[in-house]
């Protein structure tokens, strides 16, 4: 993956607009689905790149679960935006798991467990791919 495909991924995810996130999630499928990108992201093995990543997708999905809960006409859609944004934190998790050190896998279990309730319940629209996401870390043997 180029640097400038990873900075214009990391920045649209952080955008305040919709369809730049939109765009961002589809790309960022595009490149991590190539064979070999996963495995040669942080060749350094520090968890920094990860982070990087993870942190804006996390931005996206905070995003765009303030958009889904705010009161209007496009909550419908606020919310499909916001289950497909867990739904590439749960698809790059489970492509990258073995890629990453404790640091980012805190990091990401933070976020998880933080997002995934709203005023003491589950929050429907990002639980079942958190859930899911949380799994597939617990089950990862190291």
């Amino acid at each position: 993956m180029s640097s400038s495909n990873f900075k214009q991924v990391v920045k649209q995810l952080k955008s305040d607009k919709s369809k730049d996130r939109q765009q961002a999630l589809t790309l960022l499928r595009e490149i991590f689905g190539k064979k070999g990108v996963v495995e040669s992201f942080d060749p350094e093995r520090t968890g920094k790149p990860w982070l990087i990543v993870f942190q804006s997708l996390f931005e996206s999905v905070l995003n765009e679960k303030k958009s889904a809960s705010r009161k209007g006409a496009s909550v419908s859609a606020s919310e499909q935006r916001l289950k497909e944004a867990s739904s590439a934190v749960r698809w790059l998790i489970e492509k990258s798991v073995p890629h990453w050190g404790m640091k980012v896998g805190k990091a990401i279990m933070k976020h998880l467990m933080q997002v995934m309730k709203n005023h003491g319940e589950l929050y429907a629209p990002v639980a079942l791919d958190y859930v899911k996401a949380l799994r597939v870390i617990c089950a990862f043997g190291p």
